[in-house]
């Protein structure tokens, strides 16, 4: 949480959202898709070192719909 003069940010990190093979990661991606819901900013980070995945489109169709949003390409750190 950040809480400057004329604001307040909080910073929630959720889970990735991914293609799920069981329950516990159908409601992993419930609560990340969830959390898009009622924030005024969206922050995605994704690996620039590889093409989009199947996953990375079918995120960024979702994320249309949500709040404005900021996408942060970089390489992956290991």
């Amino acid at each position: 949480m950040l809480t400057i003069e004329n604001a307040q940010l909080v910073f929630v990190d959720t889970p990735g959202i991914h293609h799920a093979r069981h329950k516990l990661g159908e409601f992993l991606n419930y609560e990340a898709e969830e959390a898009a819901d009622g924030v005024d900013i969206i922050m995605w980070l994704v690996d620039s070192s590889d093409e989009p995945t199947e996953d990375d489109i079918r995120i960024a169709d979702l994320l249309k719909a949500s709040a404005p949003r900021a996408t942060i390409a970089g390489p992956e750190q290991n």
